[in-house]
């Protein structure tokens, strides 16, 4: 909050809101919500700025930022990436106005308005501006998890060992990996994706996520209100991964993205392999994060060695720098 700009007496007096939504009660007057799709962009990357759906392809959804199989490094593919992301939350910024501004116009909150610090002395609706803070989140949403993996997978597979071209990549995701058996097993056998504590993957995550971050900080709402990422992707990474392609991370057509934060190809180093990974995430910027974790209860509190390791493990994570943990704790 206070990398926005919010002075520190309001800042420690934060709440939530939703669900991880961090608010200053009383003196902001919205918190609205955008998403971008990272995966959806990563494949508008991989194809030149056209959208490739199951229903067909939707020729120039995105800019123009070449063709793939022509990067000579790895780097002008994350260049091109964040390009796109750019591209999309410029439209999220000039779509947010002309919501926003509907709203001023037509659906004004008088009682809201008589609550809210700011809008008395201003003489200002909160739908006008008339609160003391106002902004807009945008959902970093589906998922940083299979996007981060998916550039992993090209950088090692593509770029540094060469076993196949981005089209060759691009053909075997459209046919769902079938006949492409090569690529799947090179695929699921790479070590090292994001969630493991591999320090090359949970700095590429750190590096992509905190580039995105950045492009929303030149952005202004309807209510000179400033932007600003949450991640959370509540139910959407389920339905959206249900109607979304396959993914060059090895996911399958139709299967659900990784929640939230979440990491998604991990089976080799427990717990702790995860949340290192998530803590490597620089937070500074995001004022919302969901992090889900599910432990048996045998793994918490069977023991007192067992309560004292799952004390530990949070207050690492936290001091590492993560910013939110939920812990499910029930068997199978």
């Amino acid at each position: 909050l206070e990398n926005k700009g919010i002075p520190t007496d309001d800042a420690l007096d934060f709440a939530v809101t939703g669900c991880v939504d961090m608010c200053v009660p009383g003196k902001t007057g919205g918190e609205s919500f955008s998403a971008i799709l990272l995966c959806r962009i990563l494949d508008m990357t991989l194809r030149n700025g056209d959208s490739k759906t199951p229903v067909g392809t939707i020729p120039g959804t995105g800019p123009k930022t070449g063709d793939p199989d022509s990067f000579t490094s790895f780097d002008e593919l994350v260049d091109a990436c964040v390009e796109q992301v750019s591209f999309q939350i410029d439209k999220i910024a000039e779509g947010t106005k002309i919501r926003d501004r509907l709203f001023a116009e037509y659906l004004p909150a008088p009682y809201i308005s008589a609550f809210m610090d700011g809008c008395v002395a201003s003489r200002k609706d909160v739908s006008q501006g008339g609160a003391v803070y106002d902004l807009e989140g945008i959902l970093v949403m589906n998922s940083i998890a299979n996007s981060v993996d998916s550039l992993y997978v090209i950088k090692k597979l593509v770029f540094e060992q060469g076993l196949f071209t981005i089209r060759e990549l691009v053909e075997a995701v459209d046919n769902n990996f079938t006949g492409y058996d090569d690529i799947y097993r090179a695929i699921h056998e790479l070590e090292g994706k994001w969630g493991n504590g591999n320090p090359e993957s949970d700095e590429l995550a750190r590096e992509v996520t905190a580039r995105i971050f950045q492009e929303m900080k030149g952005h202004r709402t309807f209510k000179e209100g400033f932007f600003a990422p949450f991640i959370n992707s509540m139910t959407s990474h389920t339905y959206d991964g249900r109607i979304s392609l396959a993914t060059p991370d090895g996911r399958k057509a139709a299967m659900p993205f990784a929640a939230s934060c979440n990491p998604y190809n991990v089976d080799r180093h427990g717990p702790t392999g995860v949340l290192r990974s998530v803590s490597a995430l620089d937070f500074s910027e995001v004022m919302g994060c969901a992090v889900n974790i599910r432990m048996h209860p045998s793994g918490i509190g069977k023991t007192e060695e067992a309560r004292r390791k799952w004390m530990w493990l949070i207050k690492s994570y936290f001091e590492l720098g993560g910013a939110q943990l939920q812990p499910t704790v029930v068997s199978t």
